[in-house]
């Protein structure tokens, strides 16, 4: 299994709590990274992605770079810590 298998599919952020917006995240393989928005309609933000060890990187569209610590609580539950806080999201069947 590669390292970016367990991530491939839509995760649903649930900590912090976004409500009334839901966002979500959507790995792809090829390494293409899609966050949406849903509040009053739908925004998409697309990332390049990649793993490196238990790091995740991610390079905007200006070719920003940005990297986060992550663990797996559970098959379904992503942890990500970032600059700003921990984020967890979980998987979206």
């Amino acid at each position: 299994m590669s390292a970016l298998e367990p991530f491939l599919g839509a995760w649903r952020q649930v900590r912090p709590d976004t409500a009334p917006a839901q966002i979500s995240v959507i790995f792809e393989e090829g390494g293409v990274m899609t966050y949406v928005v849903a509040m009053n309609g739908e925004q998409r933000f697309s990332l390049r992605w990649s793993v490196d060890g238990e790091t995740l990187i991610s390079v905007d569209q200006s070719g920003r770079k940005s990297t986060s610590p992550f663990r797996f609580a559970s098959p379904t539950m992503l942890v990500l810590d970032r600059d700003d806080g921990r984020y967890v999201y979980r998987r979206d069947e």
